[in-house]
């Protein structure tokens, strides 16, 4: 082959790769689906449904389970709402020109009183749910949170 016939060679060549190239992305942006829906604030799954069929639970106690799991996440919300507010507090303090020490310990001391009370809710929301359980359901539940 002689240089000119290389040449034109090389120009087709570039120009078929353009335009597979340019075929491809069309293809690409053209097809690429939408991401998976947001989840709204608060959305929690609906673990009511998995547990009322793994345990069994009869409609009474399903009714009294989703009352006492919706006091849990109703007071967990405003527990670890109050404790990020107060963390932001501290935040704050630490950036000013003169942090004061004594107010971070309080705001501190405030975040372990409010995670201690969280934690009691907690053990409290567990001892509601045994009442209402059977010894055998019990056992489901158990194998269910381990």
């Amino acid at each position: 082959m002689d240089w000119l016939t290389k040449q034109k060679t090389y120009v087709w060549l570039i120009i078929i790769l353009v335009i597979i190239n340019l075929t491809t992305l069309v293809l690409l942006w053209s097809g690429k689906p939408g991401g998976p829906p947001l989840p709204e604030k608060n959305d929690h799954p609906d673990t009511n449904k998995f547990l009322q069929k793994e345990l069994g639970l009869s409609n009474e106690q399903e009714k009294q389970f989703q009352q006492i799991r919706k006091d849990l996440f109703d007071s967990t919300n405003s527990f670890n709402e109050n404790i990020r507010l107060k963390k932001t507090e501290i935040q704050r303090e630490a950036f000013r020109d003169n942090p004061d020490a004594e107010k971070v310990n309080t705001l501190l001391n405030e975040i372990g009183d409010v995670q201690s009370k969280n934690e009691r809710f907690m053990f409290k929301h567990f001892s509601e749910l045994k009442k209402i359980l059977t010894q055998e359901q019990m056992v489901k539940f158990n194998k269910v949170l381990d």
